[in-house]
């Protein structure tokens, strides 16, 4: 049996750790100056989340040949009083001579273990490898809108969109911003609520800075949040302001894009409709790959917070492992869902879905849910973090 340590338990292995992420982590973006991985990876890799980087060593015990690591954070949705508890994974990498082995999977399962310690019920990663993570129960849920601009396109809009202009009682201009605790009074619009302890140390990344708009007696209005090292380069992922603004702020910057360019906005913004004409119609993309690591007390979330007021319930049998929802009236109870499967349950929950959306759920499963349709307001949960609340 592999045997797993955190880099709290052997920080004499850091280095080879950080060896290992450097020469086989993949490279992404290419990267005009050089980080070390502990300032590209500083969510993951700071010295308070040693505990949670986690490492299979050579037999020898001088190299690490295995890694994998995880954030806990809170996502707070609209509405909603309790947070929900999330781990997000990153850094999965094994060294070449040592894949197929199935390092990792034993990685991501201590992993799990830890995290459900912590209080986690919900995990989630990042990676083209969907058929991999399947097989350990992560699927694609939720979802995200992206505006894909290739650079002949940008081209084309210029003229366009140096034409918009904001609100006539509102002058702003456009600058680079470094102090975000301005952003404290912006009305938040767009995003989650979000820790803004982290833009210090993400704004040193390279390929990373904000933009903000500023009146003309230099308060902060707006901003836009681009790049994250080799990630999500050249697109703009984090917004915030009023939509009167955002619309000739973005248009601004793309109007100065020199590369393909793309747009991240979470799935109940307003801005689509105010885009689409400018750019386009947006593309559905999954959100990231999760899974239900502690499904009693998700469900228990989810009847807290989601359905309180509902004459619905979740209901999860322990010795069973079933999962399904149940609505109560004064003579009878129905059940309209059940399974085993936990993507079922993701789908249901995560969204957003349409009757024509069911049709991925079997048969046995989405007719029930499609006649019941109105008992489903709730639903699918307004869920989305972006690049600093995760990984």
């Amino acid at each position: 049996m592999e045997k797993i340590l955190s880099l709290e338990e052997a920080p004499e292995l850091s280095e080879a750790c950080h060896k290992l992420i450097e020469e086989h982590f993949p490279q992404g973006a290419e990267q005009t100056s050089k980080q070390s991985v502990q300032n590209e990876f500083f969510l993951l890799l700071n010295s308070a989340n040693k505990k949670r980087v986690f490492i299979i060593c050579s037999e020898d015990g001088k190299d690490v040949i295995s890694v994998s690591a995880y954030k806990t954070f809170e996502v707070k949705l609209p509405n909603i009083s309790d947070p929900l508890h999330c781990a997000g994974i990153g850094l999965v990498v094994t060294h070449p001579k040592h894949r197929n082995k199935g390092l990792s999977t034993l990685i991501l399962k201590h992993i799990e273990a830890k995290a459900r310690s912590e209080g986690i019920v919900l995990c989630l990663l990042w990676s083209d490898l969907k058929e991999h993570y399947e097989k350990a129960g992560y699927f694609l849920s939720g979802c995200e809108w992206q505006y894909y601009l290739i650079k002949e396109k940008i081209s084309a809009l210029s003229a366009k969109l140096k034409k918009i202009e904001p609100p006539s009682q509102i002058n702003f201009s456009m600058k680079i911003l470094t102090d975000f605790s301005e952003t404290n009074n912006i009305k938040k619009s767009i995003g989650p609520q979000r820790d803004l302890s982290l833009y210090k140390s993400a704004l040193e990344l390279p390929h990373t800075y904000a933009i903000g708009a500023y009146s003309d007696t230099n308060k902060l209005l707006a901003y836009a949040l681009m790049g994250k090292a080799r990630d999500l380069r050249n697109t703009v992922h984090e917004l915030e302001g009023e939509e009167a603004l955002l619309i000739p702020l973005l248009s601004k910057i793309i109007t100065h894009a020199e590369d393909d360019f793309r747009i991240l906005l979470p799935p109940w913004n307003n801005l689509s409709t105010l885009l689409e004409p400018m750019l386009g119609a947006s593309q559905k993309t999954p959100l990231a790959l999760m899974k239900i690591i502690d499904p009693e007390n998700f469900i228990l979330w989810i009847n807290k917070n989601v359905f309180l007021k509902s004459d619905i319930r979740l209901l999860f049998e322990v010795a069973t492992g079933d999962m399904s929802f149940e609505k109560y009236t004064t003579t009878q109870k129905i059940t309209f869902f059940k399974t085993k499967q936990s993507e079922h349950l993701l789908q249901l929950l995560m969204g957003p879905w349409s009757i024509e959306e069911m049709q991925g759920l079997p048969k046995s499963l989405s007719q029930p849910l499609i006649s019941h349709n109105k008992n489903f307001h709730n639903l699918p949960l307004p869920l989305y973090f972006w690049g600093f609340d995760s990984v």
